[in-house]
């Protein structure tokens, strides 16, 4: 064999043993980003700078002005996405029902607002409804009066993202057969909001998200009663300010795509502790999915 061809071949095994690392450094590499638990799904939503939203619900969304909680959450974990503008309408004991009624008026101040461009539209069902049974009265008129507002939103340009509530700290006395405990109606609220995404989703044949609050809810009910206890107000229904900072992280992180638990932000007179513990939460209940959840804006 010739100097010069054995020069050839030392040069080949040169390149393709160069190859060879490459590839083996970008196969160690995507392992690594893989194996990180709260991995931003790649195709996460692009920013919207300056985005606008609007929160429709009733008091579960009014309590302690959760949509501004929500702004300081996306301009403090996702700044791309600021400066966050928000309106709400959330009247007490409002249904998607009422909502879609005031829709249709002309004059009110929904329907002022539907008027406008957003980007974002919360939508948030009256407590006890989405779990009820398929042929109540009141889960049929949320699924058809839901779909309708729906469809008045989408005019607005905006993606719908469902606000998934919680079940009540004791249940609900009212509804045993369905709801006697805590677990029987976050389950079942849980799948409630669901249905009403896939019937939302199929009246303006556009994806509809959820934020899921419940299994948030949920997870640290199985994890820390003390903590749940203080997600709520004094009724054992409405959020206390805990419950309305966790419900801000896990929308923020489900429209955005981008992690809370490296903020430090949090409303005055929490205790530090339980918030760094509620963002942790978010996190892992959106981004690393340890429940089942979603469907997210990024989902395919």
């Amino acid at each position: 064999m010739t100097n010069q061809l054995q020069n050839r071949l030392i040069m080949v095994l040169g390149m393709l043993l160069a190859l060879l690392l490459v590839v083996l450094l970008l196969l160690v590499m995507n392992t690594a980003r893989g194996s990180s638990p709260l991995a931003v799904t790649p195709a996460a939503a692009s920013p919207i700078p300056e985005s606008r939203s609007l929160f429709i619900g009733n008091s579960y969304t009014g309590y302690n002005n959760l949509r501004e909680i929500v702004s300081e959450v996306i301009e403090r974990s996702a700044p791309d996405w600021g400066p966050v503008t928000t309106a709400a309408v959330t009247p007490g004991g409002y249904t998607f029902t009422t909502h879609q009624a005031d829709a249709a008026r002309s004059g009110t101040r929904l329907d002022d607002l539907l008027g406008h461009p957003w980007d974002l539209v919360v939508m948030q069902e009256q407590s006890q409804t989405p779990g009820y049974y398929e042929d109540s009265t009141q889960k049929r008129s949320s699924l058809q009066n839901g779909a309708r507002l729906a469809e008045s939103i989408e005019g607005t340009g905006a993606h719908i993202m469902l606000f998934m509530t919680w079940g009540y700290q004791g249940g609900d006395a009212t509804n045993p057969d369905i709801y006697r405990t805590y677990p029987m109606m976050q389950e079942r609220t849980s799948a409630g909001y669901l249905d009403l995404a896939d019937a939302f989703s199929g009246a303006i044949g556009e994806p509809v998200s959820i934020a899921p609050v419940g299994t948030a809810f949920h997870l640290i009910y199985d994890e820390n009663r003390s903590v749940h206890r203080q997600l709520y107000a004094g009724d054992g229904s409405h959020p206390s300010l805990a419950g309305s900072y966790l419900a801000a992280l896990v929308i923020s992180v489900s429209y955005t795509g981008q992690p809370v638990s490296a903020i430090s932000w949090q409303p005055s007179g929490l205790n530090n502790n339980v918030g760094a513990y509620l963002r942790e939460v978010a996190d892992r209940v959106v981004l690393a999915r340890e429940r089942p959840a979603g469907p997210f804006l990024w989902d395919e």
